[in-house]
């Protein structure tokens, strides 16, 4: 069956590395936050860092309006026409006056909430200013020129930058606005070398604002936003919810196991990324079955490990007891969730063509996620285990609306087969 996976992996050279550097990429901005976290536990506490890590949530959120699909939309249209210096000036610009219009209204209303309902107006505000990375710093148009490693470079140099900052300037208890500083410095240095890059080395030149052009690619764009935002608040509301049910303790305990979530997660997330173009071609189920079986199998096999390995990770840092470290356990079954959920998701429902199977799963799990939350809030629940739980049911629901529309397209496909082969039969027999 591997033999078979690696068989579908057969695709230029080029493209393996680009990546590989993306997945590099992917692991630094993860394992960074973690290296940092025992230093900025033990300095800051776990109540003044899990406001930060709040906050940020709070950000990422906004920054999802701010790329609006982007990431995907974007590296399509520059890879089609990457050859045409004026289309990619038109592309680029475009994309652009679109984020700078989101910034505008986003910010407006985070400042509404600073104002208003933070707990830290003065951390909310420096933290606004991590919202600028989002217009500028324009990775797809890297990944669709295939020139990724200019991109993971710029984010290597600030993240190192960042890093020794964190261990240079965050001293004490107090110094919770000064990593504030240092989140919204980073985003702003990020910035300016991606606007330098673009103007001086690629030579990119802002076209003429117009009005028709900006809501041809606004439309555009507008489905993979649509499935992009949903995904990603639901992930993020999460450690909104937790921060005001439970204690900002809490959030850094739930945002430090998430994110070992996500380094297993990756070779997911490769393999779906890479097989998915095969699958948009040729729609075999049978290869189909075996890159998600494959999945599974990794899937599982995370699961045992991350468990068995995570007994010997030591977390007096956190100064939690022992049963919060066994309920941390139970998310170590997300990975093996996602790697059905995403698969069917991405090289099923999306690859083959069930859009409207593909959103409605979006759809029911976005309400249903919230639902949860508003049954959370609405009966003030502050236990960290119904709390899990309740997350956990989330993917699981998931799973099974994805997987309800997988088996009931394919046979609907069967049968839609059959009656036709009969059909045929039936028209050969009579002449």
């Amino acid at each position: 069956m591997l033999g078979r996976i690696i068989g579908l992996l057969k695709v230029n050279k080029k493209l393996l590395n680009d990546m590989t550097l993306v997945t590099f990429a992917r692991v630094i901005d993860i394992l960074i936050p973690l290296l940092t976290y025992p230093y900025l536990i033990k300095v800051l506490g776990l109540g003044s860092y899990g406001s930060v890590i709040y906050e940020l949530s709070l950000i990422t959120i906004f920054s999802v309006v701010i790329n609006y699909g982007f990431e995907l939309n974007g590296v399509k249209l520059v890879s089609l026409n990457r050859r045409d210096k004026n289309k990619i000036n038109e592309i680029v610009s475009n994309a652009i006056y679109i984020k700078l219009i989101l910034l505008c209204c986003v910010s407006t209303i985070f400042l509404v909430y600073a104002y208003n309902y933070s707990e830290d107006r003065e951390l909310s505000l420096i933290l606004s200013l991590c919202l600028l990375q989002y217009v500028f710093a324009n990775d797809w148009y890297y990944i669709g020129m295939e020139n990724v490693k200019v991109t993971v470079f710029i984010r290597l140099i600030t993240r190192i930058i960042f890093l020794i900052g964190v261990f240079s300037v965050v001293k004490s208890k107090s110094d919770s606005y000064m990593l504030g500083w240092l989140y919204a410095m980073s985003a702003i240095l990020l910035s300016v070398i991606y606007i330098y890059h673009f103007v001086f080395v690629e030579g990119i030149r802002l076209t003429r604002f117009r009005f028709r052009t900006l809501y041809y690619y606004f439309r555009q764009g507008f489905d993979l936003f649509y499935s992009t935002f949903f995904i990603s608040i639901k992930d993020k509301t999460t450690i909104l919810v937790l921060g005001h049910l439970i204690s900002y303790e809490m959030v850094v305990v739930y945002d430090f196991a998430m994110k070992i979530v996500s380094v297993l997660t990756i070779p997911i997330g490769i393999v779906n990324s890479l097989v998915y173009p095969k699958f948009v071609r040729n729609k075999n189920i049978k290869q189909f079955i075996y890159v998600l079986l494959t999945l599974i199998g990794y899937g599982l096999s995370s699961l045992v490990l991350s468990v068995l390995l995570f007994n010997f990770i030591s977390l007096d840092y956190f100064n939690i007891d022992r049963e919060y470290k066994d309920l941390i356990s139970i998310l170590f079954v997300v990975p093996l969730l996602l790697s059905c959920s995403q698969t069917i998701a991405r090289n099923y429902l999306n690859a083959f063509g069930h859009r409207r199977q593909y959103f409605a799963a979006i759809n029911y799990t976005t309400i249903y996620h919230f639902v949860c939350m508003s049954i959370l809030i609405v009966i003030s629940i502050d236990d960290f285990q119904v709390f899990l739980i309740s997350v956990l049911t989330v993917y699981i629901f998931e799973l099974l609306i994805r997987l309800y529309y997988f088996l009931s397209t394919v046979l609907i496909s069967e049968n839609s087969n059959s009656n036709s082969n009969s059909n045929s039969n039936s028209k050969n027999q009579k002449y």
